[in-house]
């Protein structure tokens, strides 16, 4: 093992343009010379995923001879955020006592002093003008924690970026110095950056001088001349910078002090091999002599710097500019030869350079890559000619899609086809980065979530970078709860924080229990609001108690007390609760309670102790047996509760009372911060947020998202940032991040660069441009390589594929993807598929959407099963009404369920169908059966009226009085014709007639049982079947209503089945609608029967395959061919009808039309359409008519 001594200290430097070699170094280094036992190895990251893939190198298994692998083990190491540790090596350096564990300058404090500080100064002083005029207004404690925000982010850049003007403001000087050393005088504008330093420094009092830039001084100054640190064991042996595309001139120079008592080595991912910083401009700010990186032997020879750009590399000379500043920052403090001959790295080489891919015969991306390493000159690739063999050559792709979605969509297909087509190639060898992961994370889920484990089209994938706090279900409850002032208390809402295991503990509520939940909430009518002093509190009028939590609530206690009785002190019970299950209503009435008593906790202000008190308290109320993932959550938020408290109390905050919602924000936005801890490279393909520090190595890299205005992104200055006015080397710019960041990603990819923008309008298919930096990529390619065997096309028109707006678009099955013609062919080998640069998917199922279908064989029917128990009257009912929805019910046993859009959080403003249906008939069944005289209507008309208001079925208001009048209008009508309908039909027949009848057809029998009711004879002794409607009979308004024949045909079926039984009966419809009745006469049985008979052959058609008719469709055909006064036999007309009847039907479907004829022309199809309406609907319509269907016909000729 060698000697730990052989750990000198000193600044070392190792350059590469590969990050593999950089690894292989640093891995080369520890393994050579080990840390002493119980000393940890220090890295400085800035990105877990950097951490993450160093990791995974120093814990490889180590080769037979020593030479290659890892050492086995990742342990014993800190991986540490530069700003962090340097914090800490001021505190090992310096004295004891002279640097805080915590800094009162740090952001996170900076900001609540500023909080308390600035109201106090606005009046006091006339430099504050500005920051006075943005504080007037409304909300002024928001804004003055949205102004106290910015400036501490301002100061805290200064203390990093510049410390000498913080200097000079403490000396009483209001000015700036300039980059070449100048004093310039601020305006009246800017004067009160200064002045606010100063109180600042003022009000810190005996720790002034802990800012960062005076402590920072202070360790240069001492740094340098004491002979080892105040606390040497605090400081590590070794400190290993790897994977930092930037650091500001402080760390560096802070580091430079740190080598003289530890080895410091910087591992710098340098993209070119050559001296380049010339190509770039404001070279002439850069002050360092020494010039690490060989003079490149053309570009120097150029006399004239200002005509560089014209020879060099546009792409690093457009995107290099960050980590050209940081490279020639480093010359300042790195002397090379010092460690040259003596630093032990792989090779002895700390210049660590080699040429990207196969140099004889690169692709494309290593042509890219490689002339940004070798600083390749224009004028030379011009004469190289070079060409894009379009099918060897898959390394730059670009791919135009409609959306984000689509985006995704299409790359789920190209990675299967790269997977399938290189079994070498894994998941984790992919990363995908987006602008904003935040943005992509639904579509990312939505489609590769869509296959699990162990089907062909799943793909591993993981999504690191997302922000928790909109994600993950603990963390939305918690903000629920915190946000409860502001909260309507919608049921969704409520009933969605019981979807958390830890709060349904709390409460005693068991999952299960949670539907039958939502249903009582659902039948008391509870949508919005705890009681009416809440809704009052959200500036409604007091007392509208209906529809509230409170008014719900006692409905349920009150129904368990006293089941479905009177109501009882203005409340109605609801009378669904008992039995076991009945103590659910009390826990579910304990947790409103208690979200009652945390609403009102959270309305006043509180001082910083107060609200820790209260938000600890609320952790204890609502969360119990909380574990996993959940319980580091609120243990992080916990933590941060308790940091938030410190930082107050150290800005001077203890009396000062604070708004909910600053405090709310502030505690939720600290979940949100990613650290070094999140999972990263775990085996999958890494989706993730383009972010400096990224640039790991891949062998295929995906840029999804690169939209013009999308990237660079841009973060609109602050305007009193008065470092936007004077650019020094090493100032970070978010756009200068992301050219340097995507130039990395450019350089990171192994075999393929992959890049994806929303290049077409998803409205109307207008163009829109990608990224500017796509645009440059685009433009250098265009002009310095041409396509193989096409001398004239455009290199990227030809490396782009664009996309349909549909993933099912026919262009995804072109004919040259299959072998030989025909819908059944194979595909072709993937390969060729690849080479031949088409559209393709692996979404099979679309294919079938274009397939040419055989109807004959599509349409088979299944043989025929007779049903083991005889079948009901309303069974066939419904098939007449849904003829189609009966063979995937009774024989496929399919059902396909509408998807239920219920608002559930806001009171009735109007009735659905169902709701209305449900109201009318109870007012029909309670009053105009009940009652025996006019008077006797009105009152039981009010009272249930009294009732269904009480439940809350009526909503409030106006609202209320209207749906009373809709509701009770049309009854009085209805009760004087029931009961003229009484007086001809007195008596009740007591007992339902039986019905039973036995089909016999060629393909079997099927029996029909039942008992019909509402039954009434006169004194003659004749029968009568006397029925209130209970839907609507007629459509439409005016004259142009029209018979729903749909809502007869029960009614109709019963009808022929009484003339079938033995003892004929006549029917009595009474429509709701005003003055309307139906009225079907005695039948003969020889007449009834073949009806009867043709509709149970149907039926039994019905179960073996889908019949081609529908009601809707059906009747629109008969009433335009039989009863249309001027269209009468016009056929044409009649189809057009039944077919425009069936579109309107296909737009409501759930289901069961789409599978069965997606269209009107598929309906009509097989012609059967027309002989199974003269079956099933023509004799009603004939018997509502009262003529002949053939006469109508013959009438006309």
């Amino acid at each position: 093992m060698a000697d730990s001594t052989a750990i000198e200290p000193g600044f070392h430097a190792i350059h590469a343009n590969h990050l593999e070699d950089l690894r292989r170094a640093v891995v080369y280094i520890c393994r050579q010379n080990p840390m002493p036992p119980l000393q940890s190895e220090t890295f400085l990251v800035q990105s877990n995923g950097i951490a993450q893939w160093l990791k995974l190198a120093l814990a490889e298994k180590r080769t037979e001879d020593g030479v290659e692998g890892g050492l086995g083990i990742a342990a014993g190491m800190d991986f540490l955020f530069p700003a962090r540790f340097i914090w800490q090596a001021y505190r090992a350096v310096l004295p004891d006592g002279e640097v805080p564990e915590q800094s009162p300058f740090d952001k996170r404090r900076l900001v609540w002093r500023l909080y308390r500080l600035l109201p106090e100064l606005v009046g006091q002083d006339e430099a504050f003008t500005p920051l006075a005029r943005f504080l007037d207004g409304r909300d002024t404690d928001l804004r003055n924690f949205q102004l106290a925000e910015k400036v501490a982010d301002l100061f805290d850049q200064y203390q990093v970026f510049r410390a000498d003007w913080l200097a000079a403001w403490e000396q009483g000087k209001d000015v700036v110095i300039t980059a070449r050393g100048e004093e310039k005088a601020l305006d009246a504008e800017t004067r009160w950056q200064p002045l606010l330093w100063r109180k600042l420094v003022a009000d810190t009092g005996s720790e002034a001088h802990t800012s960062r830039s005076q402590i920072h001084t202070r360790f240069m100054e001492q740094g340098q001349r004491i002979s080892e640190p105040a606390n040497p064991a605090r400081l590590p042996r070794r400190i290993v910078v790897f994977g930092v595309s930037s650091l500001p001139r402080q760390a560096l120079e802070a580091l430079y002090v740190l080598s003289r008592f530890s080895q410091v080595v910087l591992c710098v991912h340098n993209p070119c091999q050559f001296y380049w910083a010339d190509i770039i401009s404001d070279r002439e700010l850069l002050k360092a002599e020494r010039k690490r990186g060989a003079a490149h032997p053309v570009l120097s020879q150029i006399d004239d710097p200002d005509q560089l750009h014209q020879h060099a590399n546009p792409l690093l000379a457009a995107w290099g500019k960050q980590g050209r500043d940081y490279i020639r920052l480093l010359d300042e403090f790195d002397n090379p030869d010092d460690y040259r001959a003596s630093f032990q790295t792989p090779g002895q080489k700390i210049d660590i350079f080699t040429d990207h891919g196969d140099v004889d015969n690169p692709c494309l991306l290593h042509q890219l890559q490689n002339d940004i390493h070798n600083l390749t000159p224009l004028q030379e690739i011009r004469q190289q000619q070079r060409t894009v063999d379009l099918t060897r050559d898959h390394s730059v792709v670009f791919h135009d899609a409609h959306g984000p979605q689509r985006e995704v969509e299409i790359l789920h297909d190209q990675l299967l086809a790269a997977f399938n087509a290189d079994p070498t190639l894994r998941p984790r060898d992919v990363i995908v980065m987006v602008p904003d992961i935040n943005v992509y994370a639904p579509h990312i889920q939505a489609v590769f979530g869509r296959y699990s484990p162990g089907r062909k089209r799943h793909i591993p994938f993981t999504i690191s970078d997302q922000g928790q706090r909109h994600h993950e279900p603990v963390l939305i409850a918690l903000e629920t709860l915190m946000s409860l002032p502001r909260s309507r208390f919608g049921v969704s809402e409520i009933i969605s924080l019981l979807e958390v295991a830890g709060i349904r503990d709390r409460f005693d509520i068991s999952e299960d229990d949670i539907p039958l939940a939502r249903r009582w909430v659902e039948g008391a009518n509870i949508r919005w609001g705890l009681h009416g002093k809440h809704r009052e509190s959200l500036d409604l009028p007091a007392e509208l108690e209906r529809n509230t939590w409170q008014a719900g609530l006692r409905a349920m206690l009150l129904g368990y007390g006293m089941g479905d009785d009177q109501p009882w002190g203005g409340v109605e019970p609801y009378g669904e609760i008992g039995g076991l299950q009945a103590s659910l209503a009390g826990r579910l009435g304990e947790f409103v309670h208690q979200l009652e008593t945390l609403w009102q906790a959270l309305q006043a202000t509180r001082t910083p102790g107060e609200w820790e008190a209260l938000f600890s308290a609320m952790l204890e109320q609502f969360f119990h047996k909380v574990e996993g993932q959940d319980l580091l959550l609120l243990n992080r938020f916990r933590r941060q509760l308790e940091q938030w408290l410190d930082d107050a109390l150290a800005a001077g905050l203890e009396q000062q009372p604070l708004p909910l919602n600053i405090v709310k924000d502030v505690l939720l936005q600290g979940l949100d911060e990613g650290g070094l801890n999140q999972r990263f490279l775990a085996g999958k393909v890494n989706f993730a947020t383009l972010m400096p520090m990224r640039a790991i190595p891949f062998r295929k890299v995906c840029l999804l998202g690169m939209n013009d205005g999308d990237y660079p992104r841009s973060r609109p200055p602050v305007d009193f940032d008065l470092m936007a006015q004077d650019y020094r080397p090493g100032d970070r710019s978010r756009r200068e991040d992301d050219r340097y960041l995507f130039l990395e990603a450019l350089l990171s990819a192994r075999e393929q660069l992959y890049i994806s923008w929303v290049g077409r309008s998803i409205r109307d298919d207008s163009e829109r441009p990608p990224s500017v930096l796509i645009g440059q990529l685009q433009d250098h390619l265009n002009s310095l390589w041409t396509v193989a065997g096409q001398p004239d096309g455009s290199v990227t028109r030809a490396l782009t594929t664009q996309h349909p707006l549909q993933p099912f678009s026919r262009d995804y099955f072109p004919k040259t993807n299959g072998v030989g013609e025909g819908e059944e062919t194979q595909p072709k080998p993937l390969a060729e598929v690849l080479q031949a640069r088409g559209l393709f998917t692996y979404e099979r199922e679309w294919r079938s959407a274009h397939a040419v279908d055989n109807p004959e064989r599509s349409r088979e029917a299944l043989p025929y099963q007779a049903p083991e128990e005889p079948i009901s009257l309303n069974e066939l009912a419904n098939f007449l009404k849904k003829p189609i929805d009966t063979f995937y019910q009774r024989r496929l046993q399919v059902r396909f369920e509408d998807v239920e859009d219920d608002d559930t959080d806001n009171e009735n403003f109007d009735l659905n169908g169902l709701d209305r249906w449900r109201l009318d008939n109870e007012l029909i069944q309670e009053g105009v059966v009940k009652a025996a005289t006019e008077e006797e209507l009105h009152e039981r008309l009010e009272s249930t009226l009294d009732r269904m208001a009480r439940r809350g079925d009526l909503g409030m208001g106006v609202t209320e009085h209207r749906l009373r009048t809709e509701l009770a209008g049309r009854l009085p009508d209805l009760f004087d014709r029931y009961r003229g309908a009484l007086a001809e039909w007195p008596e009740v027949v007591a007992e339902p007639l039986p019905f039973e009848i036995r089909y016999s057809g060629d393909s079997g029998s099927v029996e029909v049982a039942d008992l019909i009711d509402h039954l009434r004879c006169n004194p003659q002794g004749q029968l009568c079947r006397l029925v209130i409607a209970s839907s609507g009979l007629l459509t439409g308004s005016g004259y142009s209503k029209k018979v729903r024949y749909a809502n007869l045909l029960r009614d109709w079926l019963i009808h022929l089945a009484g003339q079938l039984s033995g003892q004929p009966f006549e029917t009595l419809i009474l429509a709701k609608e005003e003055g309307r009745k139906f009225h079907f006469p005695v039948m003969a049985p020889e007449q009834a029967q073949p009806h009867f008979e043709a509709i149970l052959s149907r039926w039994m058609d019905a179960t073996t395959r889908a019949l081609p008719i529908h009601c809707e469709a059906g009747f629109a055909w008969i009433t335009s061919f039989y009863g249309g006064k001027k269209f009468i036999g016009d056929h044409e007309r009649a189809i057009s009808e039944a077919e425009q009847a069936y579109s309107t039907a296909l737009d409501r479907d759930t289901g069961y039309l789409l599978g069965a004829f997606e269209s009107p022309e598929a309906l009509m199809a097989s012609g059967e359409f027309e002989a199974l309406l003269h079956q099933l609907y023509v004799p009603l319509w004939e018997a509502e008519q009262g003529k002949s269907a053939a006469e109508q016909i013959g009438s006309m000729e």
